[in-house]
């Protein structure tokens, strides 16, 4: 530890031309924590000739000095404590010239670093403002406007979209039209309306501009609330060891707390490893492909230990992250002792070993237990799990994958990831073989159309509304092949008005993994003259409502013009064990509004996925901003009922999903019933 602040303190030293600045605002460690001062070598508290001193018997091995002891006494940063040192600290005793810092605690010395910034990709020459304090060589900070403003103005044509205010230890910090209060004294953040403060500037800005995302320009979505406001909400980071620091240029938190923060309510998410900054946005749609991805430097960071100060912030900060964000869908693990415990109390309690694997520096053994618990004891059905880079290299995850096997809480992990994949292969085979090449068919008096995510060519959609472009339909991306799943809709319902036999839809959502929440509403809309799904927030306790408005004849505005056409149809979905996410919540919503639900039980998936990572590994984590509720303010995480099981019988349990003769005669037995 000794050896790597002096590194970091060695460039910063007065003999170099450069000082080491001190923040001017007290943000001391919590009250049971000693505060050390830089050149206190005997630990009293003060710094004099008597730490002085006690260095000059050190160097002559009549004393012996602690790691502690060593890191306060190196005032100049050579990585040596010896004579300098004493006579430095016996010169700033005397007011004469010294290295700046000596008598300031740890918690106030720090040098500032450029990260780079790493977006799409690695030559970039963007750069960020880090902070390194001394107490914490590893834990880099950033001042929390300037995160916001570097990060969350993607989309618009914003330079700043977050102020801060001091005033004595508290900082308010507002955005396009939220504001919270750090207060570094007590370190804690206080907002009426978190997923307002939290929201992008993008987001705020389509709010305010009706509802209209560029990115959707077919949909206008609007939210209405119960209650009106939501409950105040305080995060309490003291109570996990994480220091809020500030001074007059700003209020400063760690990169990893602060996009935690922020990676609440968007897509958009922030890692850093090593000494580097990188983006990455779920959706593609601001940020097409992610430097991470390729980066060399990325994995190498990844994969090199922790320092002792690092794996202790790591442990705390991800007990921080699940304890405030997790959104306990349901199906998890430890779902009952969450609902009396914290993380580190299950941990301690009842899974020791999990605890010491995620308190370890070792790289490898951090990432066994992250997966521990990621993968097992809060792994929901697919919305939470590993989605790491890591998770390629095979030498790295095979010996994790085979320890869990035996593990009680790993097993529907297990299960789902490896095991249902051969369920899955019967049903695809049986749905190509019924489609071919189509993603239509129809048969007498029933048409069904089918579609494996929900998913938007948002740049084939804005083409189309400037008039240089198609509707969409087929697209490629980075992954390869897809259908839109508006465009797939619209096509498949224009066919299916085209034959006046066609009383019956049936949406396929057997092989749905979930995707879109946009094109969800877009297709309930199209098909029921509304669209909407329901949320509830464990955080602040409001429930609301994303309602969703299509614009059918694309001019562009959303008026009592668009009508739907396709609202008189015998509506049935089509669903497995397979759809998940929006693959459940589509048919739920359908469920309730008179349509027939035909097949499989649905997987579930109540929460909206928030991205995030520890010790730079990503991960997926069900959110509880935003669960999923029925009309009736039922859990969906169990999965969609179902009106009709179409499970058969022999080796090819999904032979009966693709047979429109059968499909056809169910759906005239329930809607003329």
């Amino acid at each position: 530890m000794k050896k790597l602040l002096s590194v970091i303190l060695a460039a910063v030293l007065l003999t170099s031309g450069m000082t080491i600045a001190a923040a001017s605002a007290s943000a001391a460690e919590p009250e049971e924590k000693p505060v050390y001062l830089l050149g206190d070598a005997d630990l009293d508290g003060q710094v004099n000739v008597v730490d002085a001193a006690l260095i000059q018997r050190y160097e002559v091995r009549m004393a012996e000095l602690t790691d502690q002891q060593l890191l306060t006494a190196d005032v100049d940063g050579d990585d040596e404590v010896n004579i300098v040192d004493a006579t430095w600290i016996q010169r700033w005793e005397l007011k004469m010239k010294a290295p700046e810092g000596i008598g300031s605690p740890l918690t106030e010395v720090y040098k500032t670093k450029a990260f780079p910034i790493l977006r799409e990709s690695v030559d970039s020459t963007e750069t960020a403002d880090v902070r390194i304090y001394a107490d914490q060589p590893h834990v880099p900070y950033i001042n929390v406007a300037d995160f916001y403003n570097r990060f969350y103005l993607l989309g618009t044509d914003l330079t700043e979209g977050m102020t801060a205010v001091r005033n004595g230890n508290e900082y308010t910090l507002t955005n396009l039209s939220t504001s919270a209060i750090f207060d570094v004294a007590q370190d804690t953040i206080n907002t009426a309306n978190f997923e307002d403060f939290t929201m992008s500037a993008f987001g705020i800005r389509t709010a305010q501009t009706g509802g209209v995302d560029t990115n959707h320009p077919f949909i206008k979505l609007s939210e209405s609330k119960d209650p009106a406001e939501p409950a105040p909400l305080t995060l309490h980071l003291g109570e996990y060891g994480i220091d809020l620091r500030g001074d007059e240029t700003g209020v400063y938190a760690p990169i990893a707390t602060v996009s935690d923060i922020f990676a609440s309510t968007e897509m958009i998410y922030v890692i850093c490893a090593g000494e580097r900054i990188y983006t990455k946005d779920y959706t593609k749609a601001h940020q097409p492909t992610a430097a991470l991805d390729s980066d060399p430097a990325f994995f190498e960071a990844i994969y090199a230990d922790h320092p002792a100060d690092l794996a202790d912030f790591t442990y705390r900060e991800l007990c921080f992250n699940l304890d405030t964000w997790y959104g306990e869908p349901g199906q998890e693990w430890l779902h009952n002792d969450l609902e009396t415990k914290k993380i580190d109390q299950i941990l301690t309690e009842k899974y020791p070993d999990v605890k010491a694997k995620l308190q370890s520096a070792d790289c490898f053994t951090f990432f066994t237990g992250l997966n521990y618990l990621i993968n097992g004891l809060l792994f929901d059905g697919g919305h939470t799990m590993i989605t790491s880079a890591m998770l390629r290299d095979e030498q790295l995850v095979t010996p994790v994958i085979q320890s869990m096997t035996n593990l009680d809480y790993a097993q529907k992990y297990i299960y789902t990831s490896f095991y249902k994949q051969r369920d899955t292969k019967k049903r695809v085979e049986a749905r190509d073989a019924a489609y071919g090449d189509d993603y239509y068919i129809e048969k007498g008096d029933t048409a069904m159309i089918h579609f494996d995510a929900f998913v938007v060519d948002y740049t084939g959609w804005k083409n189309f509304y400037a008039g240089t472009g198609e509707r969409p339909l087929i697209f490629q991306d980075a992954e390869g092949t897809k259908y839109d799943t508006v465009g797939t809709v619209l096509s498949g319902l224009e066919r299916a008005k085209q034959n006046p036999e066609i009383k019956n839809i049936i949406i396929d959502m057997s092989c749905n993994g979930g995707g879109d929440s946009a094109a969800m509403l877009s297709i309930e809309w199209l098909m029921k003259g509304k669209g909407y799904v329901r949320f509830v927030s464990q955080q602040t306790g409001r429930t609301k409502i994303d309602e969703g408005q299509f614009d059918m004849n694309f001019d562009g505005v959303f008026d009592e013009k668009d009508v739907s056409p396709y609202t008189d149809y015998n509506y049935g979905v089509l669903t497995s064990n397979y759809a998940f996410s929006c693959g459940n919540a589509y048919p739920w919503f359908m469920h309730e509004h008179d349509s027939m639900v035909l097949g499989e039980k649905t997987r579930g998936g109540a929460c909206a996925i928030r991205l995030t990572s520890a010790a730079g590994i990503e991960f997926a984590c069900s959110s509880n901003n935003s669960k999923i509720i029925s009309d009736s303010g039922e859990s969906v995480d169990f999965g969609c009922p179902i009106d009709v099981d179409l499970i058969a019988e022999g080796e090819n349990p999904y032979a009966n999903f693709y047979n429109l003769d059968i499909l056809s005669a169910k759906m005239n037995e329930y809607f003329g019933s």
